[in-house]
């Protein structure tokens, strides 16, 4: 919906009545900051049900102030090409005005994404027809971990082409930890989480989403010769789930025993597990 809105230090007593007169319905009041020429500005913004367009003006003239408008009439770029900007526009009591970009809109991702020129705002991303927003709790990944592929694809390149940082929530990256691989190896950071219910592994790893069952896990910690790992992951587990990753390692050393890489310490892990085991 339209906003509507006037900068934070001046007196706002009498905007809701004006906004009434002028026939529009307030659904909502919240605050944002807006870079506006060379430093930050604070406005309190009205969500409205109506059309916007030209009401700045009229209340920069009214209240003295420097009021905002945004809404449809203030799209930058071609939405038929699915990426887009959305503008607010500053009016400022001298008549000058700017026009600032505050949202992306990622047609090919589902994801609304607050510019660099705004602060106070939330970005969104649509997924299975369900609107998260970003960025993403822990809470949001589980629920997300059991829908199809084409999902888990969507969050990797949202990670890949926004960042992690505005994609996962600081809760959920500390949560999952930040792995790197040995020295003298090529870095390769890998992020994950256990569900203990559903037994499952949600990865990130070098940037890419995926889930695996603890099996899979363990071989994909072997395969890839990330023995600190394996061990951490280990030890996180029950006892109760250790005898199917002890045979899975077991399965995996014999039938692997040319390639396996760094035997010596896979058989350091299977022999730790066979003492926890027995």
């Amino acid at each position: 919906m339209p906003w509507i809105g006037l900068e934070s230090s001046c007196s706002s007593e009498g905007v809701e009545s004006l906004l009434k007169e002028y026939g529009y319905t307030v659904a909502r009041k919240f605050a944002i900051e807006l870079f506006v020429k060379e430093s930050w500005m604070k406005f309190i913004i009205y969500e409205v049900i109506g059309f916007a367009e030209g009401v700045a003006e009229l209340l920069s003239e009214t209240f003295n102030c420097p009021a905002l408008e945004a809404g449809p009439h203030l799209v930058l770029g071609e939405v038929s090409a699915k990426l887009w900007d959305e503008a607010a526009k500053v009016v400022m009591p001298t008549g000058e005005s700017y026009i600032i970009p505050i949202y992306t809109y990622d047609g090919f991702l589902d994801v609304k994404m607050p510019t660099s020129k705004v602060r106070g705002l939330k970005g969104q991303i649509i997924i299975g027809g369900r609107a998260f927003d970003l960025p993403l709790k822990e809470e949001d990944i589980l629920n997300l971990m059991i829908i199809d592929k084409r999902v888990k694809e969507k969050i990797e390149k949202a990670i890949a082409v926004y960042g992690e940082k505005r994609i996962l929530s600081e809760e959920l990256r500390e949560r999952l930890g930040k792995k790197t691989r040995d020295e003298g190896r090529k870095s390769t950071r890998i992020e994950y989480e256990i569900d203990p219910e559903t037994k499952i592994v949600f990865c990130l790893y070098d940037g890419k989403l995926t889930s695996m069952s603890l099996s899979r896990f363990t071989v994909f910690l072997a395969e890839n010769q990330m023995f600190d790992e394996l061990k951490e992951f280990l030890n996180k587990l029950p006892p109760s789930q250790l005898r199917e990753i002890y045979n899975t390692l077991k399965e995996y050393l014999e039938v692997y025993k040319s390639t396996a890489g760094s035997r010596t310490e896979l058989k350091n892990i299977l022999e730790d597990l066979e003492k926890k085991l027995k």
